[in-house]
Order: C-alpha cells, then structure tokens, then sequence
C-alpha cells in the first residue's frame, strides 16, 4: 500500500467515527494489544461487523505510525477523501440544514 492511497487516522472517537460512517474508507486498523477495556472493547465489535482485518500490534509499532501522540492504541489506514471543486461545495452547502462555517483561503 503507497502512503499516496492512505491517510492515517488515530484515537478511539476518530477511528469509530470512520467505521460507523464511511466504512468502506478504512483500509487498515491496528491496535495495541495490550489494551483490553470497554472502550476498545466497542471499537472492536464495530470493526468486526465490517469484515476489516484487524492488526493487534506493540504500542511501539503504533508509534512508529504515527508519532509519540495520544493514539489511545489504535490507528487505522483509511481511503483518502476525493478533492471536489465548488459545484461539489454549492450541493453540499444546499443540503445543510444548519449554516456552515466556512473558512476561504486565497494564495496559500
């Protein structure tokens, strides 16, 4: 797998998210194989339901993904979102039902 066809998520809420939402994104999930609680407990029965391989790994494997931060002992490899262009931003912002946030950048 290139890095060009993956982003790398990490945390509990984050990587749940994506297994709830957009399932077919992930590609990848790793989790530190010493962490057994309720918390990855849940994240494990939600990744099972997709067929997703999953990876029990060192924390210093986890590490090596991404860095010393605060992974919470998981990591996943998911799909990266495809660029729209501004047709795509007028859709989206028509199917909102609460006002967006927007933040234009110009020459960065």
């Amino acid at each position: 797998m290139s890095k060009d066809s993956r982003v790398i998520i990490y945390g509990l809420h984050t990587v749940q998210m994506v297994l709830q939402r957009n399932p077919a994104a992930m590609q990848a999930l790793f989790i530190d194989a010493t962490r057994i609680d309720q918390r990855m407990q849940a994240l494990l029965e939600v990744a099972q339901l997709t067929k997703l391989a999953i990876h029990r790994v060192s924390k210093t494997e986890l590490e090596q993904q991404v860095g010393e931060v605060a992974h919470q002992g998981v990591v996943a490899h998911v799909a990266p979102r495809a660029i729209g262009d501004e047709n795509e931003l007028f859709v989206l912002l028509d199917t909102l039902v609460t006002a967006p946030f927007l933040l234009v950048l110009d020459g960065v």
